[in-house]
């Protein structure tokens, strides 16, 4: 029994750890090609991102969210489009590889591609932090709803792709906003309040499974669009963060 139990926590050890070591990956962004019209954007697929559907913690409406998934590499290059409402952090393995969105508007809501190329087969995490701090938010921020939206390409598309995979999502009770009516009156935002640890580290203590918000655009004959964003490429690069 002593031997069972040890080779079971040698095992679950292995794969927290695995999540945890250093990666050698390396990250680029890349550009889809731009769009200079609107066109009948929502109301059938025009691009891969319309294949992903937008999903949301099940209960809530705002407030600061871990999305998270885990899935198995076979070690070929990952590529993705990612957008979120209001704001989001994309971490690989712990490693923060993106953030955003672009600053858009509801009908021309900007998402980002990527690729990670020299990611070792085997397991990995993804996960998202995403919020969505409604009355605090500063007059600059536009919002439709809170979502998250993730399309990966190839292999990857099964397991990572919003509405296709199963993404958990936990709320995190540590960060949150403190009602200072002074700060919103200038339009920047209220204040953002974070106890013990930097909220990219927060783990929440309850998970649950994402909702969908809103599903993948489909062709309608009848020309109804869908309501909410509107997805465009982005012709921005990232903003550059050292250290």
């Amino acid at each position: 029994m002593r031997g069972i139990l040890l080779a079971g926590a040698v095992a679950a050890f292995g794969a927290l750890t695995a999540f945890c070591e250093p990666s050698a990956f390396s990250v680029r962004q890349v550009f889809s090609p731009e769009r200079f019209t609107r066109g009948d954007t929502t109301m059938r697929a025009i691009q891969d991102a319309d294949r992903a559907a937008w999903i949301r913690p099940p209960k809530a409406n705002e407030g600061f969210f871990r999305f998270r998934k885990d899935f198995e590499s076979d070690g070929s290059p990952l590529r993705f489009d990612v957008t979120a409402d209001e704001r989001f952090v994309l971490l690989l393995d712990g490693r923060t590889v993106a953030s955003g969105p672009h600053r858009g508007l509801v009908d021309h809501w900007y998402y980002q591609s990527y690729e990670v190329t020299g990611l070792s087969a085997g397991a990995h995490r993804l996960e998202a932090l995403v919020w969505r701090i409604g009355w605090a938010e500063p007059l600059a921020q536009l919002s439709w709803n809170f979502g998250f939206l993730l399309k990966a390409e190839g292999a990857y598309d099964a397991m990572l792709t919003t509405g296709k995979a199963e993404w958990k999502v936990g709320r995190l009770v540590n960060t949150r906003m403190t009602k200072k009516a002074s700060m919103r009156m200038f339009g920047v935002g209220s204040c953002c309040e974070v106890k013990g640890t930097s909220f990219l580290d927060e783990e929440p203590s309850d998970w649950s499974v994402a909702k969908t918000v809103r599903g993948p655009c489909t062709k309608v004959y009848a020309g109804l669009v869908a309501q909410g964003w509107m997805l465009f490429p982005t012709i921005l690069h990232d903003m550059m963060f050292e250290r």
